[in-house]
């Protein structure tokens, strides 16, 4: 996935070497990227729809 190695260049898991995860949950934070996108796509789709 584009978005999931974008967001590993853009967010890594260990901020400052200590073995821990800085970020509260990688995989947290993925799906809630995931969600985003979802809602941006059903959007567009909504407001292409009313606008049609």
């Amino acid at each position: 996935m584009f978005e999931t190695a974008m967001l590993e260049f853009l967010v890594p898991g260990d901020l400052d070497d200590d073995g821990g995860c800085d970020i509260y949950d990688r995989d947290l934070l993925v799906f809630l990227v995931e969600v985003v996108e979802m809602v941006v796509i059903v959007s567009v789709l909504v407001v292409d729809r009313l606008n049609a």
